[in-house]
């Protein structure tokens, strides 16, 4: 699979953005997260230190967590999705968004 994009809501810093105001993006050079009334987030796999999955109540508040190193983003990023996590996580590691080291936790 060469590039994946699925519809979801996010949180980046202390904003929320709730499904299906968002919109994550991957493909072997960038993962972006498009966010209704926040803006864009592009991502190089040099710019991100781990994504995990982040679950908060199961099929309702789940999603993955990105870390990342980009100094002008908000620390907090968080996309929603009704899709596991983990599967999620599979299917960027399918793009071959994987950069120099393994952020995939």
């Amino acid at each position: 699979m060469n590039e994946i994009e699925i519809k979801g809501g996010a949180r980046v810093g202390s904003t929320h953005c709730s499904f299906p105001l968002a919109t994550l993006k991957v493909d072997k050079d960038r993962l972006i997260l498009k966010v209704a009334f926040i803006g864009t987030l592009i991502f190089r796999a040099t710019d991100i230190i781990s994504i995990e999955s982040y679950i908060v109540i199961p099929l309702i508040g789940q999603g993955i967590k990105i870390t990342h190193t980009v100094t002008n983003y908000k620390k907090r990023v968080i996309f929603w999705t009704f899709k596991n996590p983990q599967s999620v996580i599979r299917q960027i590691e399918s793009t071959g968004f994987i950069g120099e080291k393994d952020f995939f936790v």
